[in-house]
């Protein structure tokens, strides 16, 4: 009997403990918003950028001149890149005469200081290792930019070949702005202009024009605003707005394609189609794909 009268008291307590707990619950308020807990927004954190570890815009800019060198539309031979890249006189003539060039470009800033012995110093040692592994490849396959970085670079992520090539897109624009850069009048500002005796010989083709807006045009609309052009293809305000008044028929305050084509044919008839375009090597790359 003592048994069941010790179970039936803890009955007893268990039955008191839940109806004490079910009226502290009723009592308590429901959390605004209907009775769903409120959700506290966290913070995305923003990862800041980094400079790639390996194909740095240095480094880049090197590789670029290198494979522009002997590219034809955009896209060099095996052969042809061996011979160059294993021909150690030829390789450092030109990566001295590029290392002049890149030593001018304001966007390097601080990275000069020291930049030839650890930038050459690199590049050569991956330069050798490209031109040997090209030795059991067939003297006419064709290199594309692309894939010519990643012959010199072959374990870097696809990620960082990509921003390779990004920064090879700007340089390529910078070149071909330059270029558009060197008239000095049109019909917009002459009366007298006359596209055969004031012809200008461009280095660039409509692979290159066609490519300079899928670097600059950021919006995507055909043209290639003031904005555009000094704060993505960084040239100065002055040069942007010389092109405008030369080349701004509509008077719109916006380049068209036709009217980049414009000053380019209009003024060259001839243009060579063997210039140089690493435009043309990533549309090589996308129409492979």
């Amino acid at each position: 009997g003592t048994n069941r009268s010790r179970t039936k008291a803890i009955e007893n307590q268990m039955e008191k403990t839940e109806r004490h707990m079910d009226k502290k619950l009723k009592l308590t308020p429901d959390p605004s918003g209907g009775g769903s807990r409120s959700k506290v927004a966290v913070p995305r954190r923003v990862q800041p950028w980094k400079e790639p570890a390996i194909i740095t815009k240095p480094r880049a800019y090197i590789v670029h001149a290198v494979f522009m060198s002997v590219a034809f539309e955009g896209v060099a031979l095996a052969g042809t890149l061996r011979r160059l890249l294993c021909d150690h006189s030829a390789i450092s003539i030109l990566l001295d005469a590029t290392f002049v060039k890149l030593e001018g470009e304001e966007w390097l800033g601080k990275q000069k200081e020291g930049m030839q012995t650890r930038i050459l110093g690199g590049i050569r040692n991956y330069f050798d290792n490209a031109g040997h592994d090209l030795h059991d490849v067939p003297e006419a396959a064709e290199y594309s930019l692309h894939v010519f970085l990643c012959l010199v670079w072959p374990r870097v992520s696809d990620k960082e070949v990509n921003l390779g090539l990004k920064f090879c897109r700007r340089f390529q624009a910078m070149h071909t702005l330059n270029e558009i850069l060197k008239s000095s009048q049109s019909a917009l500002t002459n009366p007298d202009y006359d596209p055969g005796e004031h012809k200008v010989h461009f280095d660039v083709d409509k692979d290159d024009i066609n490519a300079l807006f899928e670097a600059l045009d950021v919006n995507n609309d055909g043209k290639l605003s003031l904005e555009e052009l000094t704060t993505h293809a960084g040239i100065d305000v002055n040069s942007a707005e010389k092109l405008m008044r030369l080349w701004d028929r509509d008077f719109s305050e916006m380049l068209t394609k036709g009217e980049i084509l414009n000053i380019v044919f209009g003024m060259n008839q001839v243009v060579q189609l063997q210039m140089k375009s690493m435009f043309a090597a990533s549309v090589h790359d996308h129409s492979a794909d």
